[in-house]
């Protein structure tokens, strides 16, 4: 592949193939896997990822796509996740009293992805993520112990706007119940909405025609959709 002239295109079109169009989301997912790089800037080299978006429209698909495809991944979902569940805790034997620190979900995501769904509904946990996202560190003080340790991963989440859909009167921050502080770390906004629908379903056809089509792509009739770059898409 990585020889083919579009090698980029057909790596994007790879992802999630029961998801037609999208295209530049999955870009975006895919540069966020690959990440940047801190030699001699000093920058972080990760890129967070967030999906806001009307209900329906394969964000958490796309999350977990990540997941199959990221060297190290881990997936949660923020209303049933803990702030101590999203980085880590301290733990005691209950025999030997012994501590030992319990690795959370951007821990293990070290070197890869955190996905982390309904991002919108894990309010009081938000701050947990602020520290990772931008210094790449987890730390923990309980019990009289203080610990901390670099955690490198691309934070990818997805939520869905206040009242389940888009108000596109509205700025971005006015749409989603997230902090100003965390919206601020996230890289790449990608926002979807209701009115994509009508797009998404005009490609519906061209892109399952596409993926059986053993002869390949040439006979798509995009012109009959009215889809001037339907064609381009199933290349």
């Amino acid at each position: 592949m990585a020889r083919h002239p579009q090698w980029f295109r057909r790596l994007t079109q790879s992802l999630a193939p029961g998801l037609y169009g999208l295209s530049m989301v999955k870009e975006a997912l895919l540069l966020s896997v690959v990440g940047g790089s801190a030699y001699k800037v000093g920058t972080r080299s990760n890129i967070h990822v967030l999906l806001l978006g009307d209900p329906g429209l394969g964000k958490s698909q796309l999350l977990r796509a990540m997941c199959a495809i990221a060297p190290r991944s881990a997936f949660v979902c923020a209303h049933t996740s803990s702030s101590c569940g999203l980085t880590m805790t301290l733990s005691r034997d209950p025999i030997s009293g012994e501590a030992t620190f319990v690795a959370g979900a951007v821990v293990h995501g070290d070197g890869g992805v955190t996905c982390i769904d309904e991002i919108d509904k894990g309010v009081g946990e938000h701050k947990a993520l602020l520290e990772v996202m931008e210094q790449e560190t987890v730390s923990i003080a309980k019990a009289g112990m203080v610990f901390s340790m670099p955690v490198h991963t691309s934070i990818l989440a997805a939520g869905n706007p206040i009242g389940g859909k888009f108000d596109l009167s509205k700025p971005i921050a006015a749409n989603v119940n997230l902090s100003p502080a965390l919206l601020s770390r996230f890289d790449i906004v990608v926002c979807l909405h209701e009115g994509m629908q009508g797009e998404r379903k005009l490609f519906k056809y061209n892109h399952a025609t596409c993926t059986t089509n053993s002869n390949g792509y040439d006979k798509i009739d995009s012109d009959m959709y009215n889809i001037d770059n339907c064609a381009d898409d199933c290349q």
